[in-house]
């Protein structure tokens, strides 16, 4: 999974504490032009938000990373799932539901 995110520009090296819960969220990587810093940024990329942000730039940094994560997680069984979930998620209620809602397909 995090290889993923890494390919998907959504991981840092600062991201490796979150899952300790030692991390220090970025205050970049969700803004319009993103972490200049990217994948060498110190600091956190996984969302640290709250039910509901406040800004769009965050809803929508939230969004693409659970729709990396789901992507990632297809192949594997639910308790898995919400394992990784509940790791990644622990400072993002938003993200959380995002992860444990419906996926919509069209055909």
């Amino acid at each position: 999974v995090k290889v993923a995110f890494m390919e998907a520009g959504l991981w840092s090296i600062g991201s490796e504490a979150h899952l300790r819960g030692e991390c220090q969220r970025c205050h970049f990587v969700d803004s319009p032009g993103g972490c200049p810093r990217r994948a060498e940024c110190r600091y956190c990329h996984v969302p640290h938000t709250g039910r509901k942000p406040t800004s769009p730039s965050k809803v929508a940094y939230c969004q693409k990373f659970a729709a990396c994560l789901r992507r990632q997680m297809a192949q594997r069984t639910s308790v898995d799932y919400r394992r990784i979930i509940n790791l990644l998620g622990s400072t993002s209620p938003m993200m959380i539901e995002m992860c444990t809602q419906p996926v919509l397909v069209s055909l």
